[in-house]
């Protein structure tokens, strides 16, 4: 749930909580043992009650979890769901719940009333939709100057080029190719980036022509990454970063240097 926006978070940590929160209620005006909250528990994970009472509310929280286009219209059903289905279904939760913790249910029908009109709201709705407005997914990206050479097959030569940054979906990269070749939104590679013992071959599609820093470069996915290329990814960003420090060690060192002799 790491940095997304704090209304999904308070919404994904209420949802997770009511079942719970209602439960404990029963249980404490109920004056109830451990044995028979124990069997209360029972009774809302029973075939009658588990999908209205544990389920609706875990999936409202998945769906903000996992935000996507679909999620949105499973999120919305769930909370009509949760507001009419105490007044429509007779096991939308267990009798004894219904009796004694019925200010919870209340309270859980005003709470998706409100879901409903803060999701309704086009600047909450367009995150499911606009995947550039998911910025909370974005992956952390590193500025690390990587030779690649690019292959495809509507290409005779191989492309030289220079990844500028890059992060575990994407990169950022310069042509410096001596072959002039212009890039097309769409267009696919088979990029090769080595460092040192890491060889990394992995397709990657063109997504946009931009500018880092001073350089004008394009943009470009990978895409069917499988769990290895991650995994050599992963590695080869390491390998180069931890090179970086070592050097930026050495320098600060080597400047330290003349303090220390004049001392």
């Amino acid at each position: 749930m790491k940095k997304r926006p704090l209304i999904f978070k308070l919404f994904i940590l209420t949802y997770m909580l009511i079942p719970l929160a209602t439960l404990a209620i029963a249980a404490l005006r109920l004056e109830l043992d451990f044995e028979q909250t124990k069997n209360l528990v029972n009774l809302s994970i029973s075939k009658k009650h588990i999908l209205s009472f544990w389920g609706a509310p875990l999936i409202s929280a998945f769906c903000l979890i996992n935000v996507r286009a679909w999620s949105y219209f499973i999120f919305m059903g769930a909370q009509i769901f949760m507001f009419i289905g105490p007044h429509l279904l007779k096991n939308y939760a267990p009798e004894i719940i219904h009796m004694e913790a019925i200010l919870p249910i209340y309270m859980t029908q005003a709470f998706c009333l409100f879901g409903i009109y803060k999701f309704t709201d086009i600047k909450n709705r367009s995150s499911f939709f606009d995947p550039s407005l998911r910025w909370w997914e974005r992956s952390k990206r590193y500025h690390l100057p990587l030779p690649m050479s690019l292959k495809s097959h509507h290409i005779p030569s191989v492309l030289d080029t220079t990844v500028v940054n890059i992060s575990t979906t994407g990169i950022f990269f310069i042509n410096n190719s001596n072959r002039v070749h212009e890039f097309q939104k769409g267009e696919k590679f088979l990029a090769n980036i080595s460092f040192q013992d890491v060889e990394l071959s992995i397709p990657i599609r063109i997504v946009r022509k931009g500018k880092f820093e001073n350089f004008e470069g394009w943009g470009a996915q990978f895409s069917k990454q499988g769990l290895w290329h991650r995994i050599y990814l992963l590695k080869l960003i390491k390998q180069v970063e931890s090179m970086k420090r070592a050097k930026i060690k050495f320098h600060k060192e080597e400047e330290d240097q003349p303090y220390r002799h004049a001392s």
